[in-house]
């Protein structure tokens, strides 16, 4: 299983030409099963209400983030 923390997955999120669009990336991942959590204090900088997360995306946090650092075979940072 794949899994992946997302800083912000919001809906339609405003997407400037030469950018990725975060939305369209995070939705194959959901496709391929790999659980995806948005980290909530960033949705809340960002005023995303949890109505405009992506479907298959839940809201996490930096305890979840550390159990699934430490369960991990590898992980990458970028």
């Amino acid at each position: 299983m794949v899994d992946f923390v997302a800083s912000a997955a919001e809906r339609h999120p405003t997407t400037s030409n030469g950018w990725y669009d975060l939305e369209r990336m995070l939705r194959g991942i959901v496709q391929m099963g790999a659980t995806i959590g948005a980290c909530g204090t960033c949705m809340d900088a960002r005023g995303i209400p949890a109505e405009e997360r992506l479907d298959g995306v839940h809201r996490s946090d930096m305890n979840e983030l550390g159990d699934r650092t430490m369960e991990a075979d590898q992980v990458i940072v970028f």
